[in-house]
């Protein structure tokens, strides 16, 4: 179940929220670049930065968090 999804200002990554956790895909190639499950509740909204360096999550625990990404 998706709750959210978000693409990086390039297109290259797309990230999707849900009941699952996080899930950052290559919207080139398709592939998952990363799946986290650190919220202990369904994810609901998933957003980049302007600069793409990071990207935050907002859960059902009354979280948000902020993950970096790693530069290619």
């Amino acid at each position: 179940f998706v709750n959210s999804v978000a693409s990086s200002t390039d297109s290259y990554m797309v990230g999707d929220a849900g009941s699952d956790g996080l899930c950052g895909f290559n919207s080139q190639s398709g592939l998952i670049d990363a799946q986290i499950s650190t919220h202990t509740g369904r994810v609901n909204y998933v957003e980049f930065n302007p600069a793409q360096t990071l990207i935050a999550t907002a859960a059902d625990d009354g979280t948000v968090r902020i993950y970096g990404l790693k530069a290619e």
